[in-house]
C-alpha cells in the first residue's frame, strides 16, 4: 500500500485488481442502477488509490476498502436524489419467470429503500457487525438494528406476496 500511495503503477494495478470484483459487487448491492454502480465502483477505486497512504493495516485491505465503497455509493445515491432522480430511473428489471435465485434476490433487494438495502447487504452479504454498519453509515447502532429488522420483514412480505400470486395464478412456486 505504501508503493500504491507513492503512485507506483504496478502496485496500484495490483491493488485495483485485488479489489475490483469486491468493489463492483458491493457497489451493485448498494445501488439499484447498473450505471450508477459502475460509476461508484470507478470512483471508489480511484478514492482507494488516492487514500492508499491512510491504510494502517488495522483491518484487512478489503474491509478498509469496503468503508470507502460504502461512503462513495451512499454519496452517489444522495446526489441522484438531490438531482431529482429516482432510484428506479434506467433500471433494467430482471426478466420475470427466471429460476435464477440471484435474479430473484436482486429483484427483492431492488424493492427495498436504500437505507434498508444498505444494512441488509452489509450485514448478510458482507458480514459486518451492527457497530461496523453504524460506523459505515453514520447512524446509531439502534437505527441499524431497526433498519435491519424492517428490511427483513419487507423481504418476508415480498416473498409471501409472490407465493400468494404464484398460487393464485396456478404457477405453484415456479417463477
Amino acid at each position: 500500500m505504501a508503493l500504491a500511495a507513492a503512485a507506483d503503477p504496478t502496485a496500484q494495478r495490483l491493488v485495483a485488481t485485488r479489489l475490483m470484483e469486491r468493489v463492483q459487487r458491493l457497489s451493485r448491492s448498494l445501488l439499484q442502477n447498473n450505471a450508477d454502480a459502475s460509476d461508484a465502483s470507478q470512483a471508489s477505486l480511484l478514492e482507494i488509490l488516492k487514500s492508499a497512504g491512510t491504510f494502517r493495516g488495522e483491518s484487512s485491505l478489503e474491509r478498509w476498502a469496503d468503508r470507502i465503497v460504502v461512503r462513495t455509493a451512499l454519496r452517489s445515491a444522495a446526489k441522484r436524489r438531490a438531482e431529482g432522480m429516482t432510484m428506479w430511473d434506467d433500471i433494467e428489471m430482471a426478466v420475470h419467470g427466471s429460476s435464477d435465485p440471484s435474479v430473484i434476490v436482486r429483484e427483492y433487494l431492488d424493492r427495498l429503500s436504500e437505507p434498508a438495502r444498505t444494512v441488509l447487504v452489509l450485514r448478510h452479504g458482507f458480514e459486518y457487525s451492527i457497530e461496523e454498519i453504524a460506523e459505515l453509515t453514520g447512524v446509531s447502532p439502534n437505527t441499524v438494528k431497526d433498519r435491519l429488522l424492517r428490511a427483513r420483514e419487507a423481504i418476508r412480505r415480498l416473498v409471501r406476496r409472490e407465493q400468494l400470486l404464484d398460487a393464485a395464478s396456478g404457477r405453484g412456486g415456479a417463477r
